[in-house]
């Protein structure tokens, strides 16, 4: 990398981070004084809206992490990939948990991008930052899942949902829970959805407890182990639990920039910004995604039209113009599978809770290992051959 490039950070290769990273580095704006930088401390992106599906179906696991080796493939800027997380993003620079080539544990930038996005508990996400390690998470998940008879998913959000009806339809012979503290599965959607699911779940046979918590030990539960009972806080319990899974909600990733902005991080966890995805007392900081208080609902779909704003501010800003295009009025919604051959379409009018839109069920023929399909996608977007998917 040239030393006299200034550098354009993004930190996380996030849905977010990887089209914000490739935007810019494909931006003949930024081309001649700017050099992207993409930190990321996984050696594999994760396509996370497949793990609930890979954690109970077998044989596409090794699919759902994908090697980053041609995501610059249309890069007019030079551009790289630094593999490390970010430990605290300062002025001017951000700090890193490791040494790496050419800049240390220190990385300069003109303009930061964060995109860290959130984290959720596994089997939402996966321990540890190599591919192996994510595969053979997944497939002790699989192991324990089809060992099992009793399962409870902790949380009626989409990932509880998922896999609850995943595991109904691909094993029906097992007994399934969902756990929810809400009065209503999927609750921030249209009160439909819920409907939807609640009724699919009752056809499926899924025993659902609302408005109800399930008490954690400490130490989590002893999966695999013996069976065990969970207690619920409405003073009922399920004896004989083989598989617990703990599917609650997310956690924003803002603790490496809240020192440097902390009036600037709401009591969620996420980082507040202006229309322009600025950081209001840091005007080369951006925060896209995720992490950012834009939307209430948090969908990929509807923070993609926050790649065009960063990309234009960005430019604006590297020729010393302001910073105009602001992010519109975002609606909400959202797809999901609720069985191998089921899917469900919501669309809301607004980020409001509960606000007016539609709600569209799918029944389908076909491939019922439809994950085999949706995950070649993409890899072809990221720009990985699917010849080696074991990579």
């Amino acid at each position: 990398m040239t030393k006299s490039l200034k550098n354009i950070v993004i930190v996380g290769a996030s849905y977010l981070g990887k089209r914000a990273a490739t935007a810019l580095a494909a931006s003949q704006a930024l081309s001649a004084a700017h050099r992207i930088i993409l930190i990321e401390r996984n050696s594999h992106f994760s396509h996370l809206f497949q793990f609930p599906r890979i954690s109970i179906i077998p044989g596409y696991e090794h699919k759902a992490l994908i090697p980053f080796d041609n995501l610059f493939r249309d890069a007019v800027c030079q551009s790289g990939i630094v593999r490390a997380a970010v430990t605290k993003v300062a002025e001017g620079h951000v700090e890193l948990d490791r040494e790496v080539a050419e800049f240390g544990t220190t990385v300069p930038y003109e303009f930061l991008v964060y995109a860290t996005g959130s984290r959720l508990s596994p089997p939402g996400n996966v321990p540890g930052e190599g591919k192996q390690e994510g595969i053979a998470y997944f497939r002790g998940i699989q192991v324990q899942a089809a060992k099992a008879k009793r399962i409870v998913c902790i949380g009626g959000g989409a990932v509880g949902v998922q896999i609850a009806t995943d595991l109904k339809t691909y094993m029906p012979e097992k007994e399934v829970h969902i756990v929810h503290s809400r009065a209503t599965l999927l609750n921030r959607f249209h009160p439909d959805l819920h409907k939807t699911v609640l009724d699919t779940c009752i056809e499926y046979g899924i025993h659902t407890h609302l408005n109800s918590r399930a008490t954690i030990p400490q130490g989590g539960f002893p999966n695999g182990q013996h069976p065990f009972t969970i207690t619920l806080s409405d003073g009922t319990s399920i004896p004989d639990v083989d598989l617990a899974l703990t599917c609650t909600g997310q956690t924003f990733n803002s603790g490496p920039i809240a020192h440097l902005v902390p009036q600037h991080i709401n009591p969620d966890g996420t980082v507040h910004v202006l229309p322009t995805l600025q950081v209001p007392t840091h005007p080369h900081i951006f925060c896209v995604g995720d992490i950012n208080d834009i939307l209430r609902i948090k969908t990929v779909k509807a923070a993609i039209p926050q790649i065009d704003v960063l990309v234009s501010n960005i430019t604006s800003l590297s020729q010393n113009e302001l910073a105009s295009a602001v992010v519109a009025k975002p609606r909400a919604g959202i797809h999901l599978t609720i069985g191998v051959n089921r899917e469900v379409f919501c669309r809301m009018e607004s980020q409001v809770e509960g606000a007016a839109g539609e709600v569209e069920r799918r029944d389908f023929e076909g491939d019922a290992h439809l994950t085999g399909k949706r995950l070649e996608g993409i890899w072809e977007q990221l720009g990985a051959g699917t010849g080696d998917m074991f990579r």
